[in-house]
């Protein structure tokens, strides 16, 4: 099954929702350019819109409607959080185009994630979805909790895999476990069913962004349509760090010290790190050779494991389970393509310096 199997029930859905939010940009007095249009005109799977839709639709009483104008409200949250994390992370490419950050500057795409705020509540306040308010408000304050916590945890070697896990919950989880709550609301399931399919997009949302810190090791720009080792060039500490660090000796240690030079008083939140190359290198290399990206893709199939177990709970349809099940094997998968061949381009990589 691939993803657009998992979503063909709410396609439609889905399609009316990207042209809702192209026909905003359209009719709005704002500047926009290509890149920014860009964002909305190829979307990436819409897994947040598209799991509100299925949840909703698979319930006793679907409410598609509705759905879509959430899934609408949603998806706009989504994208402005993006066009502020360009700006905090200086990323250049989004989907291989050129960000909205790079091409109109900081402040354009800080206001235009703004903007997108600003309509995402309006859209909730025209569809009188103000029970729907509260969920999707606690899910944007995790959000920005979860990025300000990465951000005071910048170059922090000894960050843990709970506090890890918590930034992961904020900053992704959290929007997750919202948009199946609203859903399953949406559709009339009973309140065991749906805080089953709130637990399914937390534990979800956590496997996935583990799932997407992996690929920033070993997945490739063609894939990803962005530039790899992003986080360790911002100093932002990833399981996979975490994970090879907690295997080095006091003295390995010791001399990765110093790895990152962090200042208090940078000039703007996308100002590049000061870091030694050399020890960057050194630690990436370490990375890849101390089994922690094996152990961090383990750690995402412990996390759909338990997603999988939420769908296995009374109350919901077989439908339903398989294709939220099929949801975790595909993300599970994305990442075990890119590690295999992430080992299989570094051996023969080796094999050529060996014959050189």
């Amino acid at each position: 099954m691939t993803y657009e199997e998992v979503f063909r029930d709410v396609a439609a859905g889905l399609r009316e929702i990207q042209s809702r939010m192209q026909a905003i940009l359209d009719t709005s007095a704002i500047p926009v350019d290509d890149a920014f249009k860009s964002t909305i005109k190829y979307p990436g799977k819409l897994l947040r819109p598209g799991l509100l839709l299925l949840s909703a639709k698979s319930g006793k009483e679907p409410a598609l409607e509705r759905a879509i104008a959430l899934g609408c409200s949603v998806e706009m949250l989504h994208v402005a959080t993006l066009l502020h994390d360009d700006v905090i992370d200086g990323s250049c490419l989004r989907r291989q185009m050129p960000t909205a950050a790079r091409s109109l500057g900081d402040n354009c795409s800080v206001l235009l994630g703004d903007y997108l705020f600003a309509r995402s509540l309006k859209l909730l306040a025209e569809s009188r979805e103000f029970d729907s308010l509260l969920p999707i408000a606690r899910a944007v304050e995790a959000c920005a909790e979860g990025e300000l916590l990465e951000q005071a945890n910048l170059c922090n070697l000894a960050l843990g895999i709970d506090e890890y896990m918590l930034i992961n919950e904020k900053k992704t989880a959290r929007l997750f476990e919202a948009c199946c709550r609203l859903g399953a609301t949406l559709g009339a399931f009973g309140d065991m069913a749906i805080e089953s399919l709130a637990e399914f997009g937390l534990h979800f949302g956590l496997g996935f962004q583990i799932i997407d810190d992996l690929l920033d090791f070993v997945g490739d720009i063609a894939s990803l349509g962005k530039p790899i080792y992003q986080d360790l060039a911002h100093g932002v500490i990833t399981l996979p760090t975490i994970l090879a660090l907690s295997v080095l000796s006091d003295g390995e240690r010791d001399e990765l010290d110093g790895l990152f030079s962090c200042h208090a008083d940078r000039p703007s939140c996308a100002a590049p790190l000061e870091y030694d190359r050399e020890k960057m290198l050194k630690l990436r290399e370490f990375i890849n050779s101390s089994g922690a990206l094996e152990a961090t893709l383990n750690a995402a199939r412990g996390l759909f494991d338990e997603a999988k177990k939420m769908t296995e709970r009374p109350g919901l349809p077989d439908i339903l389970r398989s294709k939220l099940d099929q949801l975790c094997s595909l993300m599970l998968e994305k990442g075990q393509i890119a590690l295999a061949g992430f080992r299989e381009s570094t051996t023969i990589e080796k094999k050529g310096l060996e014959q050189s």
